[in-house]
């Protein structure tokens, strides 16, 4: 074999081993506490037919092992385990709780990653009208999209609720999209959370 191309797959075996290592060493995500909560000021809610409603919402919840998750898209990230919001024709149907969220990917280019996405599975509400209250309900085409975006250093800087259609259980009511940018700090605490990929 001549030298140039024995060079050639030395270096292309290399390649491979040194991208099957950095892809195995960043498995798990590990998040410097398990607890969190998400404050929107406000979170939006849209009919199709343009009405809005704005209020301040707060989402805690629970990351599941302690905060040290497998890397696996579709599996279980946490649960939402409560639900509130201020004074507003929006009401979390918190008879529901908990929401489990799921790990659907990353921001960015691993292992330097810029945010986490997750979607809520189970994400109920209603909307309460003159007469009737107007139910909603996540499905599996409608699921609500949950990412986590992070800085250079891990630090947790934002929870976006990005732009969804959740349907109406109710006949006769609009579909609603819901977003909205949050804060996130410990649950109970106002310390900021960091995850990075271990």
């Amino acid at each position: 074999m001549p030298r140039t191309t024995s060079a050639l797959a030395v270096l292309l075996a290399t390649a491979v081993l040194l991208v099957a290592a950095g892809d195995g060493a960043a498995n798990r995500i590990s998040s410097s506490n398990e607890q969190f909560r998400i404050v929107y000021s406000p979170l939006r809610f849209r009919a199709r037919g343009g009405t809005e409603i704005s209020c301040n919402a707060t989402l805690e919840g629970t990351l599941i092992n302690g905060g040290v998750l497998n890397k696996i898209f579709g599996g279980q990230y946490g649960f939402i385990i409560r639900a509130d919001r201020s004074s507003c024709a929006i009401r979390f149907l918190t008879e529901t709780l908990s929401w489990p969220i799921i790990l659907t990917g990353f921001v960015g280019m691993l292992p330097n990653i810029a945010g986490i996405n997750t979607r809520i599975e189970i994400f109920r509400f209603a909307w309460t009208g003159f007469f009737s209250d107007c139910l909603y309900e996540s499905t599996s085409t409608s699921r609500q999209p949950l990412n986590w975006f992070l800085n250079a250093a891990g630090l947790l800087t934002s929870v976006e609720m990005s732009p969804a259609w959740i349907p109406s259980k109710t006949l006769g009511c609009e579909e609603i999209e819901v977003r909205g940018t949050g804060t996130a700090t410990i649950r109970g605490g106002a310390t900021q959370l960091t995850m990075t990929l271990i």
